[in-house]
């Protein structure tokens, strides 16, 4: 009877700890789940930012040809101006044969 008794108690811890093992296993298996769908999560983001990179990237770069292009242009309209300034002056202060004609 008493060895029943004490099979009986070691069958119960015994179901005890299996439960409590198919607890944590649950658990740990629930928490796998859920960092696998982080990490899934986290590569799609890191693609789209790959992505929007290259496109930022494009953009900046034709930003910077049409800054360059814009500078270019203003040097250029800048050399005209002085050159048609200089030639305004000089003609102004009779430059081209302006001078009387000797009689």
């Amino acid at each position: 009877n008493e060895k029943v008794a004490a099979a009986t108690r070691q069958l119960e811890e015994a179901r005890s700890q299996a439960f409590e093992a198919e607890q944590i296993g649950a658990d740990v298996a629930s928490d796998l789940r859920q960092q696998r769908e982080t990490i899934v999560r986290a590569r799609a983001n890191v693609g789209e930012i790959g992505s929007n990179y290259g496109m930022a990237k494009r953009v900046i770069e034709g930003m910077q040809r049409r800054a360059e292009s814009n500078r270019m242009l203003v040097k250029g309209i800048a050399l005209f101006m002085f050159v048609a300034l200089g030639l305004a002056g000089y003609l102004m202060l009779g430059g081209f044969g302006s001078k009387p004609a000797a009689q």
